[in-house]
């Protein structure tokens, strides 16, 4: 019986050995997998970050183009302003000299009656 208490005692460290084998390899497979799991996640902030900063990039040139354009508008504007002054400007300037030539040509009859008077 001792050699088959011996067989089954080697038998024993022998499946120990293997077992304590197959955990090492299973916990550096579980390590393996999480270090890739991690670079997984890593790679996948980093991508979400570079489309947060071009969302972002994309998102201040629509703005900068949105400000340009009502800066524009608002020369358009300012412009139109300037020339609707303008034209009141000259139609007050030439009511005025019309007014001006009425009230010349009133003192002018006005002249002339006397004129004929005196005469």
């Amino acid at each position: 019986m001792s050699k088959m208490a011996l067989e089954e005692k080697k038998q024993k460290e022998e499946i120990s050995r293997s077992a304590s084998s197959a955990m090492s390899k299973i916990r550096a497979l579980e390590e393996t997998m999480a270090k890739e799991r991690e670079a997984r996640y890593a790679a996948d902030r980093e991508r979400t970050e570079e489309l947060q900063r071009r969302e972002q990039a994309e998102a201040l040139r629509a703005k900068t183009e949105a400000l340009k354009q009502r800066i524009e508008e608002a020369k358009i504007v300012a412009e139109a302003r300037a020339l609707e002054a303008e034209s009141r400007r000259q139609e007050a300037e030439a009511e005025w000299a019309k007014k001006y030539e009425t009230e010349l040509s009133r003192r002018k009859q006005a002249e002339d009656r006397v004129t004929k008077l005196d005469m």
